[in-house]
């Protein structure tokens, strides 16, 4: 019999004398899909039925410890669990505002004192405001717009708890400020003497783990030469980069504190580095910082930025970009 050498059509397979098949019956593009559903049905055998949401969960989870920065660990249950309790969280719903509204005179304030900053006249600047005004939204947001290779920043922070502690906003600044620097910024540190570092050393524990040996730690130190120390590591950090220290809420640290602000402002106007204070003054009255501020002003030491509430027309602006998507109420707005 003689063989049908017409041209195959799929799927019907070419057969030779014997009826073994020659040709494969789906074409090239076929056989990569079969393939392909065989490997994700063995990699569900292997894995579960669910293991591309397991995937997905370990993959957010990775986010969030990256997120959360240096020694931070969240599992995948944790931030799924996270995630489902925030869904299912009816009130209140967390109201964030995506855009700067109403702030523009004193964004441009801040961009002058960082240039002023990058070309050597350091300055000792407040931001003065009542509570929830924006004050600290206003620094983070201008911080989050500079390219962090263009600047150091320290950023420290003092609560009601922290009041009795000496130094606390300017510790808690050091101690985040150097987690995760590299080694040429951490030199600025090891190239200071031991007697600075011994001082510097009591402040902040953890910058033990920058010492090759012990250093005796002295708690009873100068309260100059402490000041000297702080100026002289904050000075070492200006000569590579222009170094922004940010200590929010002053009216909650103590006076060795205050006292080291002033010391900072008279020795900073050369150097590039920019002091920016948060402060409420209607929690400042019965402290220092009132005399401190009048001193200060009689040399011109500072500069001060304040925030006031907003308008009519800022405020429509901002729960226009709230509800963007809903109609808001003139009531609502009023």
């Amino acid at each position: 019999a003689s063989r049908d050498r017409s041209p195959p059509r799929w799927p019907h397979p070419r057969r030779g004398p014997s009826g073994v098949s020659h040709q494969p019956a789906h074409p090239s593009w076929a056989t990569g899909l079969s393939s392909a559903r065989r490997r994700k049905q063995k990699n569900q055998r292997r894995c579960g039925p669910h293991s591309g949401r397991r995937l997905e969960a370990a993959d957010r989870a990775l986010y969030a410890s990256k997120h959360a920065g240096r020694n931070s660990i969240h599992s995948a249950r944790e931030v799924c669990q996270k995630e489902k309790d925030f869904h299912e969280k009816e009130w209140p719903i967390p109201i964030h505002c995506p855009s700067l509204i109403g702030r523009h005179h004193q964004w441009n304030l801040l961009q002058n004192h960082f240039f002023e900053c990058r070309n050597g006249r350091g300055r000792l600047l407040f931001l003065t405001g009542e509570a929830g005004i924006g004050k600290s939204r206003l620094i983070r947001h201008f911080v989050r717009r500079q390219r962090a290779s263009d600047y150091h920043f320290l950023i420290g922070e003092s609560t009601e708890a922290t009041i009795v502690h000496s130094y606390a906003p300017l510790r808690d600044a050091l101690k985040k400020g150097f987690e995760a620097k590299d080694p040429a910024t951490i030199n600025v540190y090891k190239e200071l003497g031991d007697a600075y570092r011994k001082v510097l050393l009591d402040l902040v524990p953890q910058f033990d783990r920058f010492e090759k040996g012990d250093l005796a730690v002295t708690s009873a130190a100068d309260r100059y030469f402490i000041w000297e120390s702080i100026f002289l590591l904050l000075q070492g950090l200006s000569r590579q980069l222009p170094t922004i220290l940010i200590l929010e809420d002053l009216h909650w640290s103590d006076e060795a504190t205050h006292n080291l602000l002033q010391f900072l402002a008279k020795n900073i106007h050369k150097e590039k580095i920019l002091l920016m204070v948060t402060l409420r003054e209607e929690e400042a009255l019965n402290s220092m910082i009132p005399s401190i501020l009048e001193s200060m002003s009689r040399e011109n030491l500072y500069d001060r930025i304040e925030l006031k509430p907003f308008s009519f027309d800022d405020t429509k602006l901002m729960l226009g970009e709230i509800f963007r998507g809903f109609s808001v109420s003139p009531e609502l707005q009023e």
